[in-house]
């Protein structure tokens, strides 16, 4: 099925012109995709910083202006952002600077280009676990 995409922008971009300012998609997935954010991304998330970000990890966010600027400010980038990191440093620092997030209902699932799936999964663990640990050790002080 092809992914209804202007949908997508939609979905994304909506709630910032209602005060959010990190929106993160809820994508309709297979309860095998997924590894590191159902077992990892979501409930280290969930616990360490209390908030309900199902797809913490998702790929397709929208955010806004003041989010940008303190993207850019943030002292948190690491290697491991640069990569697989990306998502959950976007999603992390959005968390801890109190903006208002919201999730946003993608409806389709998001299709990926066939792969395997392992070829991946080895440094997108490192990386999305020592971005989850760097920015852990970075708010605690």
């Amino acid at each position: 099925p092809e992914v209804d995409q202007p949908q997508w922008i939609k979905h994304l971009g909506e709630p910032l012109f209602n005060n959010f300012g990190y929106v993160s998609p809820l994508y309709v997935r297979h309860k095998y995709d997924g590894t590191i954010t159902n077992s990892i991304a979501y409930p280290l998330t969930r616990s360490l910083y209390g908030r309900r970000v199902r797809q913490p990890i998702g790929g397709d966010f929208g955010f806004s202006g003041e989010l940008a600027r303190i993207y850019l400010a943030s002292p948190t980038w690491s290697e491991a952002v640069r990569n697989f990191g990306i998502d959950i440093w976007m999603t992390t620092v959005a968390m801890n600077s109190n903006t208002p997030i919201c999730q946003a209902f993608m409806g389709r699932p998001k299709i990926h280009k066939p792969k395997d799936p392992g070829s991946d999964l080895g440094p997108m663990f490192s990386q999305v676990v020592g971005t989850i640990f760097d920015l852990m050790q970075h708010s605690t002080g």
